[in-house]
Order: structure tokens, then C-alpha cells, then sequence
């Protein structure tokens, strides 16, 4: 089919302008910069917000197993001391857990006071 010629014009402005408003801008590269900077921000926050949700739920699965072998006494007496360790002595409390056959065996053992 063949259009007149100010038809066919017409269209291809009107294609053009549809293909303009679907165009993104380049970003400059302070914008990159800026963009770069926040998808890290962004990440670094993601990891520190799942660290921060997997030690509440292993510190509540400690507490539970506490409470289960030693007595709900003995857990809210270990529990602030276990919530205040670092990583690497929550780790070691975790394993000692398992072999302590009383309270005792866990300040020994893992660096845990009871």
C-alpha cells in the first residue's frame, strides 16, 4: 500500500516521537558514580540486615536448646551473656552446647558465663 507522501511523513514523526519518549538518557558519569555508589550501599545494608535476622534466629534456637537441656532458669541466666558474644564465640558456645553435660561445662568450654 502507498501513502501519500504528508501521511507517510506524519507517521514516521510519529514514530520518532514514540521512539524518543521510549529512549533512556545517557547518564553522565557522576550519575554513574552515583548509581554505583548506591547499588553497593544497598547490597552492604541487604547482607548486614540477613546477618543481623540469622544470629536473632540462631540466638533463639540457642536459647530454646539451652532452655531445653539445662531448664528455662539456667537459659535466661546464659541468654544476655550469649546475645553479647562475637561471632566466632557464639560458634564455640553452639558446639559446646551439644557435648555439656551441665551449666558448668559451657564457661569452660565456650567462653560463656553462667
Amino acid at each position: 500500500m502507498v501513502l501519500p507522501p504528508e501521511i507517510e511523513e506524519e507517521i514516521w514523526q510519529n514514530v520518532k516521537a514514540i521512539e524518543q519518549e521510549m529512549q533512556m538518557q545517557q547518564l553522565n558519569s557522576y550519575e554513574k558514580k552515583w548509581l554505583e555508589s548506591g547499588e553497593k550501599k544497598g547490597r552492604a545494608d541487604a547482607r548486614a540486615e540477613a546477618l543481623a535476622e540469622a544470629r536473632a534466629e540462631s540466638e533463639k534456637a540457642i536459647e530454646l536448646a539451652v532452655r531445653f537441656k539445662f531448664g528455662p532458669s539456667v537459659a535466661e541466666s546464659l541468654m544476655p551473656s550469649i546475645r553479647s558474644m562475637t561471632q566466632l564465640q557464639f560458634s564455640r558456645a553452639v558446639r559446646a552446647l551439644e557435648t555439656a553435660a551441665s551449666p558448668d561445662d559451657l564457661p569452660r568450654e565456650s567462653g560463656v558465663q553462667a
